[in-house]
């Protein structure tokens, strides 16, 4: 009755407030170019980087618990991946699909450019929501992410 009530009067006002604020910040622009999460993607924002790191970022895909990892076949050592901008999820399949049109599934081998960051690096980079998910799917001492560069051909399937 009652309690109930008034927590869904407090809800709607507060989805209110967070609604306002979110439209009021002109800040960020456009929330669709901000980095974000499409199921276990971890995706940078747009516009894709001028700039690019050069290091090699290669391994087989490995898609678990919510999570997609690297694994680099000298070590086992599972890396979490934060993807270019505009790659996406596709639930259907339990693919990723990347912004060159590639598909990548579990145990498919994937090669492209990019870095190696420790996550609170990534946390400047791309912001709170991935960082945390990054952290929360490395589980490795070092908490380090893979991160391709953000441009729409920056990494492919390695046939």
């Amino acid at each position: 009755g009652m309690k109930l009530r008034s927590f869904a009067a407090l809800l709607s006002v507060v989805l209110a407030l967070f609604l306002l604020s979110c439209g009021a910040d002109d800040g960020i622009g456009d929330p669709s170019l901000a980095p974000s999460v499409d199921g276990p993607v971890l995706r940078l924002g747009l516009p894709f980087a001028t700039e690019a790191e050069d290091a090699e970022v290669k391994g087989v895909l490995e898609i678990a618990d919510g999570c997609i990892y690297l694994v680099w076949a000298e070590t086992a050592q599972r890396i979490p991946v934060v993807w270019p901008a505009s790659t996406a999820w596709d639930p259907e399949a339990a693919s990723v699909v990347l912004p060159n049109g590639d598909v990548v599934g579990d145990g498919d081998r994937v090669y492209g450019g990019g870095g190696y960051r420790h996550v609170e690096r990534v946390r400047l980079i791309a912001g709170d929501t991935i960082a945390d998910r990054a952290d929360q799917c490395a589980g490795n001492p070092t908490s380090e992410v893979a991160v391709i560069n953000n441009q729409p051909n920056a990494v492919a399937l390695d046939s």
